[in-house]
Parts: C-alpha cells; sequence; structure tokens
C-alpha cells in the first residue's frame, strides 16, 4: 500500500492551472471551461455547519455562503427554533423548498447537469405585486445545482433591485458588505463573492460595469459571509451556515455514486489512506475526462468528507 501511495504522489507531482482566481481580494471569478460550481448544503438535518465543512464535504477547493436563513441563536425572531429558510436549494436534481418550484420572487442562480450555467425565476404570481420576470421559468427543471435567493439584482442584463422595495430591509439600504453571484453574458464566467461599502441599490450597476455581470443574485452577508479557499478562510464568517456555492476544480459532468462504488468507498476508507494523498492524485486526475475517471474522481472525493 505504501508503495502505491508513493507512486501516486509521485504522478501527482505534476499541477495544471486553475480556472478560478480571487480578483479584488474577496470576488471568485470562475472560468466554467475549466472549473465547475455546485451547491452544497447541510443536509439531512439542515443544522448549520462551517463553511469550510460544506466546501469540503462536496469536495471542492473554494466557495462561499450563499442564501439566506434563520440562524440557530435565531437573531431574528422569526423562525422558531432551528434553522428554517424559504429560499430554494436544488442539489443533485433535488428540490429543497418549502414553496417547490415556485420561487416566488426569489431568483436562482444554477448549474445544470453539464456545468452550464442557468438563471431562472418561476413565480406562481400567488403574492401580488411580487416582481415576476420569469426568465427561463421554462428550464427550471434543468437546474441540478442551484440556490435561490433575493433580491435579483440584474435580470438579462437589468437593473430590477427596485422592483423589490417591499421586501428590501434597512440593513439591504445601508453601505456595508454586499454578496452577489452572477454570470456574464456570454455564460462562460461566474463571479461571486464580497463588495464592500455598497447599498443594494448601488450592487446592480457595480458589478455590471465591474465584472461584466448578466444575471445577478444577491447572496446574504453580515455575519454569515464567508470566503473559503484552499484551506483557508479569506473572509471569515462568524456564524455557520446551512449552503454554499462550492467550486470543483475541472469541469466534469457530475456523477451519483452507485451502491458499488460505496462499498469501494467504505474499502478504501479501511485503509486509512492519508487525505493529502488522494487531495494529489484529484490534482492529477481533473483535466481527464474519460467517464471512468469521472467516477474515480466520485469516489475519491468521496472519501475526503
Amino acid at each position: 500500500m505504501k508503495k502505491i501511495i508513493f507512486w501516486l504522489a509521485f504522478l501527482c507531482s505534476f499541477g495544471s492551472v486553475a480556472g478560478y482566481t480571487i480578483v479584488d481580494g474577496t470576488v471568485l471569478k470562475v472560468n466554467l471551461d475549466e472549473d465547475r460550481i455546485v451547491s452544497s448544503l447541510a443536509l439531512p438535518t439542515w443544522a448549520s455547519l462551517p463553511l469550510k465543512n460544506l466546501v469540503q464535504q462536496a469536495g471542492g477547493v473554494a466557495g462561499i455562503n450563499a442564501a439566506y436563513f434563520c440562524p440557530d441563536e435565531d437573531a431574528y425572531h422569526r423562525c422558531g427554533q432551528g434553522n428554517k429558510t424559504t429560499s430554494d436549494r436544488i442539489h443533485e436534481g433535488k428540490v429543497y423548498s418549502k414553496w417547490g418550484k415556485d420561487t416566488g420572487a426569489r431568483g436562482i442562480l444554477g448549474f445544470t447537469k453539464t456545468n452550464d450555467v442557468l438563471f431562472v425565476q418561476n413565480n406562481f404570481g400567488y403574492v401580488p405585486g411580487s416582481y415576476e420576470g420569469n426568465t427561463n421559468q421554462e428550464r427550471f427543471d434543468e437546474i441540478y445545482f442551484g440556490i435561490g435567493n433575493f433580491p435579483i439584482l440584474l435580470d438579462q442584463g437589468v437593473d430590477v433591485v427596485d422592483q423589490f422595495d417591499d421586501v428590501i430591509d434597512a440593513k439591504m439600504k445601508a453601505s456595508a458588505l454586499k454578496g452577489f453571484i452572477c454570470h456574464t453574458r456570454d455564460e462562460k464566467t461566474v463571479y461571486m463573492g464580497f463588495v464592500p461599502s455598497k447599498t443594494i441599490y448601488e450592487m446592480p450597476g457595480y458589478i455590471k460595469e465591474k465584472y461584466g455581470c448578466y444575471n445577478a443574485i444577491n447572496i446574504d452577508a453580515g455575519g454569515s459571509a464567508g470566503l473559503y479557499d484552499d484551506g483557508r478562510y479569506v473572509l471569515t464568517p462568524w456564524r455557520n451556515v446551512v449552503d454554499a456555492f462550492v467550486i470543483l476544480e475541472g469541469a466534469q459532468p457530475a456523477y451519483k455514486l452507485t451502491a458499488i462504488d460505496r462499498k469501494i468507498v467504505a474499502k478504501l476508507q479501511e485503509r486509512n489512506i492519508p487525505k493529502k494523498s488522494i487531495r494529489l492524485l484529484l490534482e492529477h486526475l481533473k483535466k481527464k475526462k474519460e467517464e471512468k475517471w469521472i467516477r474515480v474522481r466520485a469516489i475519491l472525493a468521496e472519501l475526503l468528507k
């Protein structure tokens, strides 16, 4: 076994250029031709977790927190006990929302099974006066990973924040740290992260000019705001969270472990292979597109959880 690990470490010493970078200190720029973005959720109990745990359980290298939720300390006194939320979350094609496929005024920034970015709003119209752009609503079922939140900042390049005046609170109106996730018009690049000293009304124009954002949603800031990259916090949250957008190196298609795969994982776990060796092997395999290597990467990622 030691000989195998030695050769794996040797093979994995040949790295490659990452498809994501950090720009402006607290914003992740992701090239979707190089890397994949997935949702990571605090399943099955929704008990909040450190952001780094959500990144690691997805087998990722970097990530940010995502949607609003009521934290453990229930600081907003509106959710009762525990972590409750009305936001939309989709993971491996399964929808986790009390409203089903009705996004209400929220917008979902999501990704298909083949890593294509997809912005969707699917407002059933039950709340009179709520924003109903309904962009790509017929494509809701294509979302494989995604998280929804409000307000929508940009809808096909148009600033729509003023359509959310009835739900924009004093914290959003204040000039402070704000979070966002967006994609460019050519759908090749995603930007996600945090911008200091902005009101919610300033955000759409700023991220459109600065990053070329075309569709964009607001994400939770305040005590939840966090950016984790390569084993360290770039921006440290002071509370645990229930979801995250996570970057996986290598734009491999999604793969769901089979029962046989999980037996393989169990056998490998018995061998106590060092996690450093597993990460090195993942690094070496990340550009391989063949189906057998996609399966191997999924098994290795499971060993890191």
